[in-house]
């Protein structure tokens, strides 16, 4: 893979994690209930888009320098991480595009639909922390 094709990558990942957390943050606002267990989901989004960020900086000043660290990480090690963190944002942005916020839409049912899929969203925060901590790895090998 080529670091062009790794910058696109994390572009499109940052992308997702831009979508997610826009579907997220009126949720977050919205209803009671939701922030225990959406807040440290959200903290842990805006985390994964920092470290994308930052190995979307180092992707595009890949010197002679970096393409030596790039060899440090094995291509399906590489290819793993950034397919399961598409595959990670894709069913995240599901699962709260099925908790979309209406207009009024608040009291009792709204908090017990939060509380019904809670453990869902305990594994996705999870795999968003999983994801995270291998993309921070991915750095910082190549910053070395």
């Amino acid at each position: 893979m080529e670091p062009l094709s790794i910058t696109t990558s994390v572009t499109g990942l940052l992308n997702a994690a831009d979508a997610v957390l826009a579907r997220l943050d009126p949720i977050l606002k919205a209803r009671r209930g939701a922030e225990k267990i959406i807040s440290p989901l959200h903290s842990e989004l805006v985390g994964s888009k920092a470290i994308l960020a930052a190995l979307q900086v180092l992707m595009e000043a890949v010197g002679s320098s970096r393409l030596e660290r790039l060899a440090m990480v094995a291509l399906d090690d590489l290819l793993v991480i950034l397919a399961d963190g598409v595959l990670t944002f894709s069913e995240l942005e599901s699962g709260i595009r099925a908790l979309a916020v209406s207009e009024g839409e608040t009291g009792i049912a709204a908090t017990m639909q939060w509380l019904w899929r809670k453990k869902e969203f305990e594994v996705f925060l999870s795999r968003v922390t999983t994801f995270k901590e291998s993309i921070r790895l991915l750095v910082t090998i190549l910053i070395g």
